[in-house]
């Protein structure tokens, strides 16, 4: 079991239009960033160095593609008929009285986002990890107020920092 050091990361996925890149790049709250390849396995692989260092909290960010103006928060990965869980019920209410709209989505998508929700959902369990994961969705960039996104992202990192400093 790997001893938490940090209290969050955050990652998006790259690509000079992607709003979650561009989310990311927005965030003033102090915790780990990183930018993922768009490879499943490369992603993977960073994803898990990051995990192995010792994070109390990943939040993941993907951009979701017929969403406007809201955050869809995922509560499933699904591999092969497997399916894991994460507490999103917990961080979309949060959101919501932070004054954004946000839902639950019971379906990561089929590829990237899902990939890398399920593969660190299951990498967390099958080592013991004292890590919550979740992974957010967030509009693309012509669907949202990006300020406005990365505001309300800012005050759910810093309330889960606030947490883990308790």
């Amino acid at each position: 079991m790997t001893k938490i050091k940090f209290a969050c990361l955050v990652t998006a996925f790259d690509g000079e239009d992607n709003s979650s890149k561009i989310i990311c790049g927005k965030l003033k709250t102090d915790c780990k960033k990183i930018i993922l390849p768009n490879d499943k396995a490369a992603s993977c692989e960073m994803l898990k160095n990051e995990l192995d260092s010792g994070f109390r909290y990943v939040f993941s960010l993907g951009q979701k593609p017929l969403i406007k103006n809201k955050i869809s928060a995922e509560d499933t990965a699904k591999l092969n008929g497997k399916i894991l869980k994460s507490k999103a019920e917990n961080v979309s209410e949060i959101i919501k009285k932070f004054g954004y709209n946000c839902y639950i989505s019971h379906n990561a998508g089929t590829s990237f986002c899902n990939n890398l929700y399920y593969f660190g959902l299951n990498y967390i369990y099958e080592n013991d990890l004292k890590t919550d994961m979740f992974f957010l969705h967030v509009p693309f960039a012509d669907n949202c107020n990006m300020d406005a996104v990365a505001e309300v992202l800012d005050k759910l990192i810093s309330l889960y920092k606030l947490e883990q400093c308790l």
